[in-house]
């Protein structure tokens, strides 16, 4: 039976997770089982950056304040973010992110990484990024409309090397 850590571990990882589904732990020695923990952490990371969580995200979310807080600080993390999914409703998630992120002209954090680098947005920075993710292979998708700079869109690349590991 799995332990506490574990299961926070497999919710993460099947959380952020892509359709094509996760590899089961017991595939995988301790070091890919980190990482795929780390990959899981980052896909959803990366949808709570991009979007507002819908009620079902909420509510799987909020799984994670049953761990007993450990040492781990990805799990102590993961943890105290299900205890806050677990008090808050989809419009109240709304209204925080559009306050954040978007806001009237600008919300309180830019989620571009030239913004503070640079001070402005499509600079060299975000250049240098689309030469550093051309040369591992990255390509921007065609519906996709935020710059590969945007916090989403790093997460997203950082879960990336998840599916390397089988």
């Amino acid at each position: 039976m799995p332990n506490q850590s574990q299961a926070i571990q497999k919710e993460v990882v099947d959380t952020g997770a892509s359709a094509d589904g996760a590899v089961t732990f017991t595939e995988l020695d301790a070091r890919a089982q980190e990482q795929q923990y780390r990959a899981g952490a980052y896909g959803l990371l990366a949808g709570l950056l991009r979007s507002p969580p819908d009620q079902a995200v909420l509510e799987r979310i909020s799984g994670f304040a049953s761990v007993e807080p450990s040492e781990r600080e990805l799990e102590l993390a993961m943890s105290m973010l299900g205890l806050a999914s677990s008090s808050c409703s989809p419009v109240a998630i709304e209204d925080e992110f559009h306050a954040l992120f978007i806001g009237l002209g600008r919300g309180e954090l830019v989620p571009y990484g030239s913004w503070y680098l640079t001070g402005f947005l499509m600079e060299k920075p975000l250049d240098r990024l689309r030469d550093d993710l051309r040369e591992l292979g990255f390509q921007r998708g065609s519906g996709v409309h935020e710059p590969e700079d945007h916090a989403a869109a790093l997460c997203e690349v950082m879960l990336m090397p998840r599916r390397c590991v089988r």
